[in-house]
């Protein structure tokens, strides 16, 4: 298949989109295990779905028929023509992982199309909560009037697996996180399965990639204005104290950011959405040795434009693992 380069140089995988002859953009990413015995495996990604779309029992909720009103983008579930060349390209990899904003605004008729074009077409789908999933008003002017709590009950019950933290071991070599960040923090119950897992990658010789809706903040001052590989929605972003980190003074978040950027000998990599335009990061990080000296490195973090760009050809990440 011919490729054509978007931007960037292919020799610097970090920083360069292809794009295939059917029209879809790609970026790659690259990864060693300490398995290398075992066969490659590769994950497909993708973010920011925003199905905009209701059914006969959304006409009952006030809120939603509010918000088709005044939200336009991607009406009438047009996004899904991005998401049905994306899923059916995903049959080509050994797992597809989505980071979160499959949904425009929560709505029954876009969880509809979500079960029909995403969890029908590709049983086993990872996806992680992104902040639209749990928003009901959006561009109305108005607040949610139904609780955050009942919002994250009904995805409860829609998801096809946990809505604040999973994970997945492929290929015997690399174990595939996803958790929920989405409200641009961390939970408390995250904490202890995210120690867990870590432990278990440790020990068993897997490495880690992680998959979230926001990104995380570098710890670096530098990167308070990071320039996007590419541009889609916004050109810079602020990496620094404008991602989630323990700047934001929030327990759970703080401990789970240190465990993060703490074990990053296990933690190999972070994949995240919700900015729309594509960028890549390094976080600073480090991990202990065998004789408990620490020493200092960095994680990639490779952050999706929005699935939805430039007609719905479709943006995706290929990740290969070796």
């Amino acid at each position: 298949m011919k490729i054509k380069t978007v931007c960037g140089n292919p020799e610097i995988p970090q920083t360069w989109v292809g794009q295939k002859e059917n029209g879809m953009y790609f970026r790659k990413a690259f990864f060693k295990s300490s398995r290398p015995e075992t066969a490659p495996v590769r994950i497909l990604s993708f973010a920011d779905v925003h199905i905009n779309y209701s059914n006969e029992q959304d006409i009952e909720n006030d809120e939603i028929m509010l918000t088709l009103q005044h939200r336009v983008w991607n009406g009438g579930g047009i996004s899904v023509r991005a998401l049905k060349r994306a899923m059916e390209y995903g049959r080509n990899f050994d797992q597809i992982v989505v980071c979160g904003d499959v949904l425009d605004f929560l709505s029954y008729g876009a969880m509809e199309l979500m079960d029909k074009y995403l969890w029908d077409a590709g049983p086993g789908t990872m996806v992680t909560l992104g902040n639209h999933e749990w928003t009901r008003q959006i561009q109305t002017g108005l607040e949610d009037r139904t609780p955050l709590q009942e919002r994250y009950a009904i995805l409860e019950k829609y998801w096809r697996h946990d809505i604040y933290y999973s994970s997945e071991i492929i290929g015997e070599k690399v174990m595939l996180i996803q958790m929920d960040n989405s409200r641009h923090c961390y939970w408390k119950l995250q904490s202890e399965k995210l120690s867990e897992d870590i432990k278990k990658a440790r020990r068993n010789g897997y490495i880690i990639l992680l998959f979230q809706h926001d990104a995380l903040s570098t710890g670096k001052k530098e990167d308070s204005y990071v320039e996007a590989v590419i541009e889609c929605d916004g050109d810079h972003y602020d990496f620094y104290t404008g991602a989630v980190g323990p700047h934001q003074k929030h327990k759970a978040t703080t401990k789970i950011y240190e465990m993060i950027t703490g074990n990053a000998d296990v933690v190999k990599g972070v994949f995240c959405g919700h900015l729309h335009s594509g960028y890549y990061t390094e976080i600073k990080g480090s991990y202990k040795d065998k004789d408990g000296i620490r020493h200092r490195t960095s994680i990639p973090q490779y952050v999706m434009e929005g699935l939805v760009y430039n007609n719905y050809a479709g943006h995706v990440m290929e990740i290969t693992v070796e």
